[in-house]
This record gives C-alpha cells, sequence and structure tokens, in this order.
C-alpha cells in the first residue's frame, strides 16, 4: 500500500479510538484489560494498553466515564470503567456526526444523489433531530463551537419548489445557503 494510505488509516484509527472506547463502555461497565482485549480483537484496529489508558483517563477527566476499583480473587484490583450519562450524550453525538459525515461523503461527486438524503428529511423530522443535537449539546454553547449541528441550509429546511443550490457542484457540506427568490 502506498505511504499515504497507511498513514491516513493510522490517523482514522486514533481518531476513531475514543468512539469505540465509549462504544464499548456503553454496552456494560468493564474493567481496563478486559476492554484491550475486545478492542485488540476488532479487525483493523491496532490498540495496546499504552494507547488505551491515556484515552480512558482522558474520558474519566472530561466527565464521560467513572471509575470504581473492584477486589480481585485473579490478582490485583481491577478498575471498572462505566459510561455516564453526559458520556451517552457524547457518544450520540459522535455517531450523528460521523452518520452524517458518511451521507456527505457518499453523496460528494454524484450529482444526482447530492441532496437525496435532506429531501428525504422532512420539517418535522428535521425539527426533532435539531431539537436531539441541542439538547444532547447544551444547545451548541461552549467549547467546540458549530460541532454537531447541521450547515446553515439543512437547519433552514432547504426543501421543495427547487433549489438554487443542486446545480451548483461540491459537495452539500460546502455549498452556499439557498438564495431567496428573485436574486
Amino acid at each position: 500500500m502506498s505511504d499515504f494510505f497507511d498513514n491516513w488509516t493510522v490517523q482514522v484509527r486514533k481518531g476513531m479510538l475514543e468512539t469505540y472506547t465509549l462504544s464499548a463502555l456503553a454496552q456494560k461497565e468493564r474493567y481496563g484489560y478486559e476492554l484491550v482485549k475486545m478492542l485488540v480483537e476488532m479487525p483493523g484496529l491496532s490498540v495496546s494498553e499504552g494507547t488505551l489508558y491515556p484515552i480512558l483517563s482522558r474520558l474519566r477527566t472530561q466527565g464521560l466515564v467513572t471509575t470504581r476499583l473492584v477486589e480481585s480473587a485473579e490478582g490485583p484490583a481491577r478498575k471498572y470503567y462505566a459510561l455516564t450519562a453526559e458520556g451517552r450524550k457524547v457518544l450520540r453525538l459522535m455517531e450523528d456526526y460521523l452518520a452524517e459525515m458518511n451521507a456527505v461523503n457518499a453523496s460528494c461527486g454524484r450529482k444526482e444523489r447530492r441532496y437525496e438524503r435532506m429531501d428525504r428529511i422532512g420539517e418535522v423530522e428535521l425539527e426533532q433531530y435539531l431539537k436531539r443535537v441541542r439538547a444532547a449539546s447544551g444547545n451548541g454553547a461552549g467549547r467546540g463551537g458549530s460541532r454537531g449541528r447541521l450547515p446553515q441550509s439543512r437547519a433552514r429546511g432547504n426543501r421543495g419548489g427547487g433549489n438554487q443550490n443542486r446545480d451548483r457542484g461540491g459537495c452539500p457540506a460546502h455549498h452556499e445557503p439557498p438564495r431567496p427568490a428573485g436574486e
């Protein structure tokens, strides 16, 4: 494989480790080594204790996981990690964001599919989705800026009556908001 692809896959794995860790903890509380063994078994994901424990520590510091020590008959006490309510909210935001990014990636360069997903979302569904995202992110305030928010054109509804942006080219995440009729 090319050096570019090898470097890219390393960066993707690094970026996804926190998501994988939160997702594994969403299933059940786990002790550190159990989590390492589980993630090592995942194809394409190379992880070690030296990689995972700093991530777990950072997630704990950020209030996304809690820990508790449990005595073990098989050796030293085990530190169990569990997802907090905030951790569940963040995981949902991460999953929604990844789904949105995958949809954008799938539609880039495919003019006929570019707005297919947006056209399928009705105004009621869009409003419900936006409420969930705002509630989970604390109305978008604080750190993170516009993460978890849809592009302005999606938030405005951008539906029906034709779309001036449909034939402009480019990816939907980077298009201009629709212009009012007559401009």
